[in-house]
């Protein structure tokens, strides 16, 4: 955990992110926003694209 990733939401860049959690078998995912820290809770089926950077 703690990989630094872009967010993508509906083809546009939204904001840098860290990877908090993940849930065993991949249908969730936690994030933590840089800058804010708000940490977000992510489904598999949610339009977001995440990127490593």
């Amino acid at each position: 955990m703690g990989e630094m990733v872009e967010v993508w939401a509906g083809g546009s860049y939204a904001y840098m992110a860290y990877i908090d959690d993940r849930s065993n078998d991949g249908q969730l995912l936690w994030i933590i926003e840089d800058g804010t820290a708000t940490r977000t809770l992510f489904l598999r089926d949610d339009n977001i694209t995440l990127y490593p950077v």
